[in-house]
């Protein structure tokens, strides 16, 4: 089974999903082989969101968002759910 990655520490992941991207690409590996299943960063702050409320916002773009094959979300408290692109960081 497959697993989502969720994590507050979106510099050192979004770091990792860069690298991911850049080295399999440079090994020439197959798309097949080279993926993750998806990195959810969350922004850590005293916004008031419960746990229960980011497992809803959680459940929100894991439904919308389609695969998340290789790719990287951030949720902010002002911009919600957004894809992190590599030229963006």
């Amino acid at each position: 089974m497959e697993r989502i990655f969720v994590t507050y520490d979106g510099d050192d992941y979004g770091l990792l999903h860069d690298a991911w991207r850049v080295w399999s690409a440079a090994w020439e590996t197959a798309p097949s082989v080279a993926r993750h299943a998806g990195m959810l960063v969350v922004q850590q702050d005293k916004s008031g969101l419960t746990t229960d409320m980011m497992a809803t916002e959680i459940d929100a773009i894991v439904g919308r968002a389609g695969p998340l094959d290789n790719r990287l979300f951030a949720w902010t408290r002002t911009k919600g759910w957004h894809e992190i692109e590599e030229e963006t960081r």
